[in-house]
């Protein structure tokens, strides 16, 4: 762990990007207050990615312990690392990962997307997450403006759409297991005879 801290650290001392930002801010002549802040924002999350990228350095990658099955039941093959990038709420960071494909059917899986919950999307969960809120505040194209002011990404108005939908219908899909969960301990509770009688009391002053 101490070799990749310090490994974090020269990338991040050495990176470009950021030391053009901090030089263009230490060289600013006149005081300027947002423009600092967004310099000083953009300068982080640059060096925040770099990091971000270190630590996802090995992810699903390398010799895996454990035999990966397709859902056929086949046990599948290692196909090499494949590279994928992925946008994040600190912005873009690319990492490879290992790609696993069945001999049988030709289905692929990758056990480090499984594991870091980016199954089938190049957008992480937190930065899902920031857009299906934005997505459900407003319209789209207003949570797309909102993210870029906000945090400083740039996706689309489709993507915002996409995603917020999608986390929608994972929602009610839970919702809908719920519910049967609980249906299921409510006939459980459910007393061996009904009661007789049952009483119903309304009130009806000022019913026209």
């Amino acid at each position: 762990m101490c070799w990749r801290k310090k490994r974090v650290q020269i990338a991040v001392e050495q990176d470009a990007e950021v030391r053009r930002i901090l030089e263009k801010v230490a060289a600013s002549k006149q005081a300027d207050l947002e423009a600092w802040e967004t310099a000083l924002r953009a300068a982080v999350l640059c060096a925040g990615a770099k990091v971000l990228g270190e630590l996802l350095q090995g992810v699903g990658g390398g010799r895996v312990d454990r035999a990966i099955l397709c859902s056929c039941g086949t046990r599948m093959e290692s196909q090499g690392l494949k590279q994928k990038e992925l946008l994040t709420i600190l912005g873009p960071v690319v990492y490879d990962r290992s790609m696993f494909q069945c001999p049988v059917c030709g289905a692929t899986r990758y056990p480090g997307d499984e594991t870091l919950d980016i199954v089938g999307t190049t957008r992480s969960p937190g930065l899902r997450r920031m857009m299906a809120r934005a997505g459900s505040q407003s319209t789209f194209k207003e949570g797309r403006e909102d993210l870029k002011i906000y945090a400083g990404l740039t996706v689309s108005a489709k993507d915002v759409e996409r995603v917020a939908e999608g986390i929608g219908q994972q929602t009610e899909a839970w919702l809908c297991q719920e519910r049967e969960v609980i249906l299921k301990q409510n006939e459980a509770l459910r007393p061996d005879q009904t009661l007789p009688i049952f009483y119903i009391s309304y009130d009806g002053t000022e019913c026209r």
